[in-house]
């Protein structure tokens, strides 16, 4: 309920509609009016013309009881008036805070006066120029009310009446106080208020490796700079071998093939180099092929689609070739403790193996070995160098 009387800044800024304010009035009478205080009643139509300036028409209303008890007085004295006035709001930091000043035409009936010789009655009625001066506060109620607020207010009242009968006589006003208490309705309804257009948001994409897709649709977010990519953040790989055109040698091979780091075919037969060992064909053995694209879930031994996709190609090579042997070998970063790291590429190289005897290559040419992580062929420091070091690798057994 407190919060409710607090005026608001913003609702007096903005709500200039006309209003009126039914107020009952206690009127603390001069002490020569002869009579007790009165009890009363006011009523004012306003209209306001600047955010510190409203003017009013009022109509106000007292009825005081006579305390002179003398024959000749009646026991009431009717007190009323209409005029104009205007409220002043001084600060917009105590925006409900207002002086009033008003003028009204003035009527009075049946006011007590002192017998007097020669006087048949003492009972007199008489008009007036009547002036207020006073402060004033208004408590919102809140906009559930149509923006009605709760008036109260103090007035010094000044009643000329220019009359030497009236009363105690010899004076000719009289200066009450009143205090008003009542509520004030706007007219109308409360206005809309528009409110002001949101700023523009400027939303920036974040491309952290500088390929020209934003972050959040990146896939693969460590691309190394003046790389070619997809829509997808990805090296572009034209041929599907696995080796990205970035350093893929053999641009055109036919999908299927089996190739080797550089993107070449891989032959089944190789001349050796010096010392080295060579298969019962003279051919050198141990040819390694980094199987590129072949990768894993997140901390899984399960094949990705794009895993599978180059195992089929890797599957009709074999098929093509029915007496190569070859050993799986599986590799991974150097995150994580050894022992996990070797289990984990064990199984990841099963995991192919798997697969390609799903594809029909004959299990019994082909082995498994998990190396875990200790053969890099990259720095395992940097993103790039722990995603090269994650890899399987077909090493060439001979025929």
């Amino acid at each position: 309920m407190l919060a409710a009387l607090v005026a608001s800044p913003a609702q007096a800024d903005r709500d200039q509609r006309a209003y009126v304010a039914p107020m009952f009035s206690y009127a603390v009478a001069d002490g020569d009016r002869l009579t007790e205080d009165g009890l009363g009643a006011q009523l004012s139509f306003g209209i306001p013309l600047t955010y510190g300036l409203n003017v009013e028409l009022t109509g106000f209303f007292n009825s005081f009881e006579s305390d002179y008890d003398v024959s000749g007085n009646t026991d009431k004295a009717d007190f009323k008036g209409i005029g104009l006035g205007a409220m002043v709001f001084p600060m917009r930091s105590l925006p409900g805070l207002y002086g009033i000043i008003a003028a009204y035409y003035g009527q009075t009936d049946d006011a007590p006066c002192e017998i007097q010789t020669g006087l048949a009655s003492c009972n007199h009625n008489y008009d007036s120029t009547v002036g207020d001066a006073g402060l004033g506060y208004l408590f919102s109620l809140g906009n559930d009310l149509n923006g009605a607020s709760l008036r109260v207010e103090a007035r010094y009242r000044m009643d000329s009446h220019e009359n030497e009968f009236a009363g105690r006589g010899g004076d000719n006003a009289f200066y009450d106080g009143v205090f008003n208490i009542g509520l004030q309705f706007p007219l109308g309804h409360y206005p809309d208020v528009e409110e002001p257009a949101p700023e523009p948001v400027q939303v920036v994409d974040v491309d952290s490796d500088g390929d020209g897709v934003p972050n959040d649709t990146d896939k693969c977010p460590n691309t190394p700079k003046g790389a070619l990519v997809d829509d997808y953040g990805c090296e572009l790989d034209s041929d599907g071998d696995g080796v990205v055109d970035r350093i893929d040698q053999c641009p055109d091979t036919p999908p299927g093939t089996v190739v080797n780091e550089t993107g070449c075919a891989l032959s089944s037969c190789r001349a050796p180099f010096p010392g080295e060992p060579v298969d019962e064909s003279g051919c050198a053995s141990g040819d390694v092929v980094v199987l590129r694209g072949v990768t894993f879930e997140f901390d899984e031994a399960r094949l990705t689609a794009n895993a599978k996709v180059i195992l089929d190609g890797v599957a009709d090579t074999l098929l093509s070739q029915s007496d190569m042997e070859v050993e799986i070998g599986g590799h991974t970063d150097s995150r994580g403790s050894d022992s996990y790291n070797q289990k984990l590429s064990e199984q990841r190289a099963i995991a192919v193996k798997e697969y390609l005897t799903g594809r029909g290559v004959d299990e019994a040419r082909m082995s498994t070995a998990g190396h875990g992580e200790s053969s890099p062929i990259a720095d395992n420091d940097s993103d790039e160098g722990r995603e090269l070091n994650r890899r399987v690798e077909l090493k060439i057994l001979g025929e």
